[in-house]
């Protein structure tokens, strides 16, 4: 369940016909009216965000063929549901998205164009035609996490575009119009990107990449200069440690 932003109302999923395929739901706070059904349909999976503006529900839905889209609904049921993912190519499902914090735009994962190819695309809130953001994948390769910035610019996102099972990262502009950029080609080598972080400010992203050692790297997200190493030397077979959401260096004898 997710609370509305004048946190008046809660929007919750439930199974009203008690088969497992829930529909989204709008019930106030003090229970003074009945929950009113949003008119989501069925099969609307976990993990739906609220825009900002309290207005509109974004959230994911998988149909009788088991085929998963992103779609929209107002929270005032007022419209019918807008799908915003598009077509799919045959076998296609979206499997993650992230709405931007200004609420315009919408990221999100799916093998659209091809069965199996994990891209990344973007599309406005308001609906029309998908971006795709990802460069251009092999057919075994895909994107894997990704996360829209503080201020909704940009996308930051990991993917095996050169080496297939090598995650590399890269940065996009959330709307689209220019080529994904490769943060971090001088520092992963035969190693990957594990796992990564945005600073507050919209500005740097924080990675560990592997090699021979895990090592911390922080690097601009619009690729004005390469990356910089932040954890210093260290002993092969080092790790660098996630811990409660903050990326902290350790070696492997180490806690």
């Amino acid at each position: 369940f997710r609370l509305t932003a004048a946190g008046t109302h809660v929007v919750h999923l439930a199974d009203p016909d008690a088969n497992g395929r829930y529909e989204l739901f709008l019930a106030p706070l003090d229970a003074s009216l009945p929950a009113q059904a949003l008119g989501s349909g069925d099969g609307v999976l976990r993990g739906f965000a609220l825009d900002p503006a309290g207005t509109q529900v974004v959230f994911l839905r998988s149909d009788e063929a088991s085929v998963s889209e992103l779609w929209r609904v107002p929270l005032d049921a007022s419209a019918a549901p807008t799908r915003l993912s598009g077509a799919l190519v045959t076998g296609g499902d979206v499997e993650a998205f992230a709405l931007a914090p200004d609420g315009t735009r919408v990221a999100f994962r799916a093998d659209a164009e091809l069965d199996g190819r994990l891209e990344l695309y973007s599309v406005a809130l308001a609906g029309g035609a998908r971006v795709r953001l990802s460069p251009a994948l092999a057919s075994t390769a895909d994107v894997g996490r990704f996360l829209v910035t503080p201020d909704s610019t940009r996308v930051v996102f990991a993917a095996d575009a050169r080496v297939d099972g090598q995650l590399d990262l890269y940065s996009a502009q959330l709307a689209g119009g220019a080529p994904a950029r490769e943060l971090d080609p001088a520092v992963t080598g035969s190693g990957h990107v594990l796992r990564f972080v945005l600073s507050p400010d919209s500005a740097r992203a924080l990675f560990v990449a592997a090699s021979d050692a895990q090592k911390l790297w922080s690097v601009p997200l619009d690729g004005s200069a390469a990356p910089v190493r932040l954890d210093g030397p260290s002993v092969l077979g080092a790790r660098v440690r996630d811990d409660r959401g903050a990326l902290q260096a350790s070696a492997v004898t180490g806690r």
